[in-house]
């Protein structure tokens, strides 16, 4: 049994580790024999980040040639055949990769949206597999809305009926799909990474015993993506500056950045160097800088999952940060800049008071969401628990029908 896992960008993402490693790892109790071939665009670090998965998954390099670059350019920026899921001749590097693949996984997550540019070689490649009779199956993702675009959402709508199943990880994109696009291969699942099992913290972590010790721990993590919508990084600064400093007046508390994205191709967008110029900016007082500390920047999705055990209450814009503290009942408070987060929120807690969209935040907005999230602790650990449980019945019970997937025609054929 040979998989494809289609859409992952890179381990040095802990959110696509974390999806990466659980998918796997829920698709080998399916297929005990099966190989997972993961394209990515930094085959040895990820094979170093799933080094445990080493005997079943393959990361393997993934690099667009010319003119599958220069027709994803110009669909993005140029609107070129939009009516079109892939505008162009189909590479052949596709055809290669598709060669003896017996199903195709699309891990990418928020990947078919237009938050990152119209997904081209993404959608486009998933979409030539499915029309070439190779199963294709998008798993746990938050799909849309492409109402910008409607001749290619509409050109993306044939393509997705083709799909033998999409598994929508929260009720805004399962509505978006067979409400608005009249997909009827959808299922509701929540975010494999719900079931990331914590990993040890690494032994050099001096200042562990500290937050231990402390009366309260506040989880942070901060994305330049947030920064965008929020005025720039100058304001994202000033105002976040000014919540620190109120909330560390009180001596029992510590923060902890928690960086949890890097992006090697452009490492000023990582989320650590991004945090420190944030907090340089911010100006803390240094007895308030001193309980400020933060998590290394090469640990492994696990690790960070476990940091965030330690903390009482998260704050975080990476949504499998969030994740994190969601499957383990910590109270957690999103900090939004696209759908996936506001669905998420309404999903686990029923209600978007602990979701702050980007636009929004200021010292003001992330003092009262921290006092509610801290108020309401017990019964919003209660309905995330009780979320990651059900969410977890209802993944297994999807996988239990993944047999059928290779048997099934396509349900649009």
């Amino acid at each position: 049994m040979q998989i494809l896992f289609s859409g992952h960008n890179s381990c040095f993402n802990r959110g696509c580790e974390a999806f990466v490693r659980t998918s796997a790892q829920a698709f080998k109790q399916v297929w005990p024999q099966s190989q997972i071939t993961l394209p990515t665009r930094t085959p040895a670090d990820d094979a170093r980040a799933l080094s445990d998965l080493g005997d079943y998954v393959h990361p393997q390099g993934r690099h667009a040639g010319l003119l599958e670059r220069a027709l994803c350019r110009a669909q993005q920026r140029h609107g070129l055949a939009a009516h079109a899921v892939w505008p162009g001749p189909v590479p052949r590097r596709w055809h290669r990769a598709l060669q003896g693949v017996d199903l195709v996984v699309a891990v990418g997550g928020d990947t078919y949206s237009l938050d990152y540019g119209v997904p081209s070689g993404i959608a486009g490649f998933d979409g030539v597999a499915a029309t070439a009779g190779v199963p294709v199956v998008l798993w746990g993702a938050s799909v849309g809305p492409f109402r910008a675009l409607p001749a290619y959402e509409r050109a993306l709508a044939r393509s997705l009926a083709r799909y033998r199943l999409i598994g929508a990880r929260e009720s805004l994109t399962q509505a978006y799909l067979e409400d608005e696009l009249g997909l009827t291969n959808v299922v509701a699942m929540v975010d494999p990474a719900f079931a990331l099992a914590p990993e040890p913290l690494p032994a050099s972590t001096d200042w562990l015993t500290a937050i231990e010790r402390a009366e309260r721990v506040i989880g942070l993590n901060l994305s330049d993506l947030i920064a965008q919508q929020a005025g720039g990084e100058a304001v994202l600064a000033a105002e976040t500056g000014q919540w620190l400093q109120a909330v560390l007046s009180d001596p029992g508390t510590w923060v902890v950045l928690i960086p949890h994205v890097a992006n090697p191709r452009q490492p000023g967008r990582s989320d650590g160097p991004f945090m420190r110029r944030v907090m340089a900016a911010a100006d803390i007082p240094p007895a308030q800088a001193a309980r400020v500390v933060m998590a290394g920047e090469d640990w492994r999705a696990g690790q960070y999952k476990q940091l965030v055990a330690h903390c009482d209450v998260l704050l975080a814009a990476r949504t499998h940060l969030t994740i994190a503290g969601f499957s383990q009942g910590i109270p957690t408070v999103s900090l939004g800049y696209s759908q996936k987060a506001r669905g998420l929120n309404i999903d686990v807690y029923g209600t978007e008071q602990f979701h702050i969209a980007a636009s929004a935040v200021s010292a003001d907005s992330l003092q009262a969401a921290i006092e509610a999230a801290l108020s309401a602790r017990e019964t919003l650990q209660g309905q995330s628990l009780r979320y990651t449980r059900e969410g977890e019945q209802r993944n297994d019970a999807v996988l239990a029908q993944a047999p059928g997937w290779l048997a099934a025609e396509s349900p649009a054929a």
